[in-house]
C-alpha cells in the first residue's frame, strides 16, 4: 500500500517540478543557528516521506521548516501565516506607548 502523501510533501514537491529558484530551510541539529538551506538545486528526488540531495543524503521531510524563493518570501511555512519574508522578519517584543 502507497503512503499518503502530506502537506509538506505537496508543498515541496509542487515547487520543486515547478523548477522554483529558491530553498528549503531545514531543522539541522549542530550548527549555531539550528538550521540549514537546502537550495532547489541541490535536491535531485522528491519521495512522499523524504528529500533525496544530489549527493545522495537523505533528508526527512518533518526536517522541513519552510520553503523560500530567491527575494526570501516565504512560499510555506510549517507554522503556518509568517510574516513576508525570512530578511525583514523582526524580533517579537512588546510595544511601547
Amino acid at each position: 500500500m502507497r503512503k499518503r502523501r502530506g502537506a509538506i510533501h505537496e508543498a515541496v514537491a509542487s515547487h520543486f517540478h515547478k523548477g522554483t529558484k529558491g530553498y528549503v530551510v531545514i531543522a539541522e541539529r549542530g550548527t549555531a543557528s539550528g538550521t540549514k538551506k537546502i537550495s532547489f538545486e541541490d535536491i535531485e528526488r522528491v519521495a512522499v516521506d523524504r528529500l533525496i540531495l544530489v549527493d545522495g543524503t537523505i533528508i526527512p521531510l518533518h526536517r522541513v521548516l519552510y520553503i523560500v524563493n530567491n527575494n526570501g518570501s516565504i512560499l510555506w511555512s510549517r507554522y503556518g501565516k509568517q510574516e513576508k519574508s525570512l530578511t525583514e522578519q523582526k524580533p517579537k517584543g512588546r510595544e511601547s506607548s
